[in-house]
């Protein structure tokens, strides 16, 4: 086994080699050049990020000084990261930073380590595991991470933190060691610092019973415009028959209200069965709505969205939809023909690529197959 192959492969070895130091040093003069450009030089320094990391996608940003063993040779970083002020990258080994993840201030990142035996260490050995950071996350000032360490997407580190054992997404975590301290939940949804509230255009949650009225009538408004007052009522009695039946699930009838706390987005996310197969797997997307002025803002996407992690957090596999695949295929939906899933009678299709599915769990859909029905719903058995 070759040093470069040990170096990626958590084994001990001796990084004297006299090759990899010549090429370890050429990577360091290019860093040298980094650091030395001027602050006004961001194109000139997003073009040497390009050539200096492994990967890098658009919208970086690392402000000088930086520092790294391969100057980034072994680095890969998504889109749009953030780095501060004195990042540290001992990337002997593969270090992995996930779309929009913003790092503070001297953040380490440590790929390498040495073992804790003296004789080996006074050898010179020294042992590689690679690092990974998930989407999204927060590192904040003066995080340490250490070897073979993996951080969950979305999750924020505590400044000061050292991270010694895998950080689940979705979480806070902090100290030394780092440890959970609690799960991202909704009132971070709300507040973004201490009791500062964040005034957005919305915010998106599941129901809560004092949105339940407005949110009905919502949703008969929209398709009722959309269609006429007739469908508009049968909509609305599906939601409502819907939350009357075992179908219905709570954390995935989502709202999004305005800084005024009034409802302009629903979507429901309900369990769904194929020939009495599947309900604890797959779910049906329906309704979606939106009010009519706010259209075309990136409501129903995001409440869409927020829905998908939810499914996942509940470990439902599959979302099956009904509508124009010009909305839904750039979210990951498919036509469900292609998994061998085909509309009953009562499901009226324009076209049969009107019926989607989307797979939370990779594979999910292969398993599944058979006539998707609607004849358990008594309101559409009526409308």
């Amino acid at each position: 086994m070759t040093i470069k192959e040990k170096m990626h492969n958590t084994e001990l070895y001796l990084p004297f080699d006299k090759e990899i130091f010549e090429e370890q040093t050429m990577y360091l003069d290019r860093l040298y050049d980094f650091n030395n450009t001027r602050p006004t030089e961001l194109d000139k320094r997003e073009r040497m990020l390009k050539e200096m990391f492994a990967e890098i996608g658009d919208g970086c940003y690392i402000e000088p000084p930086f520092h790294s063993n391969w100057g980034g040779h072994h680095v890969h970083f998504g889109k749009n990261v953030y780095a501060n002020f004195n990042l540290t990258l001992v990337d002997d080994t593969h270090i992995y930073v996930g779309d929009y993840t913003k790092l503070g201030p001297n953040v380490t990142i440590a790929a390498a380590g040495h073992p804790i035996l003296p004789e080996l260490r006074e050898q010179g050995y020294q042992y590689n595991a690679p690092v990974f950071i998930g989407k999204n996350c927060w590192l904040g000032a003066g995080v340490i991470v250490v070897p073979g360490v993996t951080v969950g997407d979305n999750s924020v580190i505590g400044a000061g933190s050292v991270v010694t054992k895998d950080i689940p997404s979705n979480v806070v975590a902090v100290g030394n060691p780092c440890r959970v301290l609690r799960e991202i939940n909704e009132h971070d949804r709300e507040y973004y610092f201490k009791d500062r509230k964040i005034k957005t255009e919305r915010i998106i949650k599941s129901m809560e019973n004092k949105y339940l009225l407005s949110s009905l009538d919502l949703v008969e408004d929209v398709f009722a415009k959309y269609k006429n007052p007739q469908e508009g009522k049968i909509v609305r009695r599906l939601v409502e028959e819907i939350r009357s039946k075992k179908y219905y699930i709570p954390e995935l009838e989502l709202i999004a209200a305005d800084e005024n706390d009034e409802v302009i987005g629903y979507a429901m996310f309900s369990r769904f069965h194929i020939e009495g197969r599947y309900e604890n797997e797959l779910l049906l997307l329906t309704p979606v709505a939106v009010k009519t002025e706010l259209q075309r803002r990136h409501i129903s996407k995001d409440l869409i969205e927020y829905g998908f992690e939810k499914a996942k957090e509940l470990n439902f596999k599959a979302i099956l939809v009904e509508g124009n695949p010009k909305n839904y295929n750039p979210r990951g939906f498919r036509s469900s023909y292609e998994f061998g899933i085909k509309a009953g009678p009562n499901i009226k299709l324009p076209r049969p690529e009107c019926l989607m599915i989307k797979e939370l769990e990779p594979g999910a859909a292969d398993k599944m197959n058979g006539i998707a029905d609607y004849s358990f719903y008594e309101t559409l058995r009526e409308g």
